[in-house]
């Protein structure tokens, strides 16, 4: 584990990295095997912009997405697929409550975090 921040040593303040299987880099992958997926994080009064986001990288690419807000997960996903029109099955969606944090406070570092997480694919544009 990697302690994330400097609080007190309890498991709230440690960031955990668990992986069974590190892809080898010793076989170059094939053309059809480099899959991309778009990584972002936001705030609440940004997410307007993943209409355009959705549109442009298309229906058929994953997006892993980290929202600060205080609305709930249900709230913002009806919003990205009704309201911008992000298709529900490129979305990997990851909410961050806003209430935890000091109203100057943006956690880019932990909202990366929870966005990178989600991929599967072998690349990622952040």
């Amino acid at each position: 584990w990697v302690k994330a921040g400097g609080g007190e040593d309890d498991e709230s303040s440690k960031f955990h990295l668990h992986t069974t299987h590190a892809p080898s880099c010793e076989e170059p992958l094939t053309a059809d095997q480099v899959e991309f997926t778009l990584v972002t994080q936001l705030s609440d009064n940004r997410l307007w912009m993943m209409e355009h986001q959705c549109r442009r990288w298309g229906p058929n690419a994953p997006i892993s997405l980290a929202i600060l807000t205080t609305k709930t997960f249900d709230q913002v996903w009806k919003e990205l697929t009704e309201d911008y029109g992000c298709d529900h099955s490129q979305l990997l969606l990851e909410i961050l409550d806003a209430r935890e944090y000091d109203e100057e406070e943006y956690p880019v570092n932990v909202l990366r975090n929870m966005a990178l997480a989600r991929v599967s694919t072998s690349h990622v544009m952040y």
